[in-house]
């Protein structure tokens, strides 16, 4: 399951689902119930996922260019920069917390690749 925004999933749900089930429950103040794999924006709780994870090295990587735009070959590019910097992945660790110090350099490294080969690089050869 993977919701976005809205009145969230209730544990009521979540138990309805079949056995081992992953919830994304992005924007929504969700519980984890029986989820084999739970993922919600709530600081609080293990694999938080909003846009902190992904902006700082986006950003970084299309400014180390000079991009003209930010496009879904960069986008695609930063989503699996994010998961490669996830390493050792568990149900409590799909993510990389946004304190992970080889985050923003992943992605940015990721997105300067990305925007070269779509063209919405102005520089090329850059390294960070």
């Amino acid at each position: 399951f993977v919701g976005f925004d809205g009145p969230g999933v209730s544990v009521a749900d979540i138990g309805a689902m079949a056995p081992g089930a992953v919830v994304f429950a992005l924007g929504t103040p969700a519980e984890a119930g029986a989820a084999a794999v739970f993922a919600t924006d709530r600081a609080d709780l293990p694999n938080k996922i909003d846009a902190s994870l992904a902006y700082p090295g986006i950003w970084r990587g299309a400014l180390d260019c000079r991009a003209r735009r930010i496009d879904d070959t960069m986008l695609v590019a930063a989503a699996y920069a994010i998961a490669a910097t996830a390493g050792n992945v568990a149900a409590d660790n799909v993510v990389p917390s946004v304190l992970n110090a080889a985050l923003v350099p992943n992605i940015a490294k990721a997105v300067r690749e990305a925007a070269e080969t779509s063209g919405a690089a102005r520089l090329s050869g850059v390294t960070a």
